[in-house]
């Protein structure tokens, strides 16, 4: 959850303990009653485990990323290879070449490195170089597995657009109910300003504090 969700989350939770103290103080026919019971289920359902603010990456991104790595640093041992290969074939290197380090420059290069070592011979130059004699293999498992864990993913962010819809739901009902018990708070304990002071620091909604020049600029004085 992001951090006005969040500051709601803990308004709410204030709101929670104030009803502990002082929910008996309404009467039966109160709506406060109805508000203050249903706080702690809706707590439970925004944040039934970490409800910190921010959401921790999906396992497929993590797994991806380790893949990614992991092809990443078969191809340069590859590009090194070929490096050597070339001081007795000269040009042999220059189609084994690493690009950048993005995600899909690093797939594309894989890729074209598959299609290189497919040819007759070229993969055993690099065996006879102490590359692992599996290592075509392993690279193309390797790809495989990436492909798959991008599906992953993928379904991992329409999970997550379903759950921060859902979120978003909660956090709206939470608003409206502290509306409600704000009313329900000032009107019943109006007589009583220590009391009202507990309401408000407990359901207070923290705002974000908006950044500041750190740069202020300089005073001018006036020339005499």
């Amino acid at each position: 959850m992001n951090d006005h969700e969040y500051a709601i989350y803990e308004a709410l939770n204030g709101a929670h303990e104030f009803g502990g103290t002082y929910a008996a103080s309404f009467p039966e026919t109160s709506n406060a009653l109805r508000d203050f019971a249903r706080i702690p289920a809706l707590l439970g359902e925004i944040a039934p485990g970490d409800s910190r603010p921010g959401l921790a990456a999906s396992p497929a991104t993590g797994k991806k990323q380790s893949l990614i790595d992991e092809v990443r640093s078969d191809l340069i041992a590859i590009a090194k290879t070929a490096r050597t290969i070339a001081d007795q074939d000269p040009g042999f290197d220059t189609t084994f070449k690493v690009g950048d380090i993005s995600h899909r420059s690093t797939v594309e290069t894989a890729r074209h490195f598959l299609r290189e070592l497919t040819r007759p011979g070229v993969a055993a130059k690099f065996i006879a170089y102490d590359l692992p004699p599996d290592f075509v293999a392993h690279l193309e498992q390797d790809l495989a597995a990436i492909t798959e864990t991008s599906e992953d993913q993928k379904e991992d962010k329409r999970e997550a657009a379903g759950e921060n819809e859902k979120l978003r739901s909660l956090i709206r009902e939470g608003k409206e109910l502290l509306f409600r018990l704000n009313t329900s708070v000032r009107n019943r304990f109006r007589n009583q300003p220590a009391i009202l002071a507990e309401w408000q620091t407990a359901s207070h909604v923290r705002r974000q504090r908006r950044k500041t020049d750190d740069h202020p600029a300089p005073v001018l004085v006036a020339a005499t």
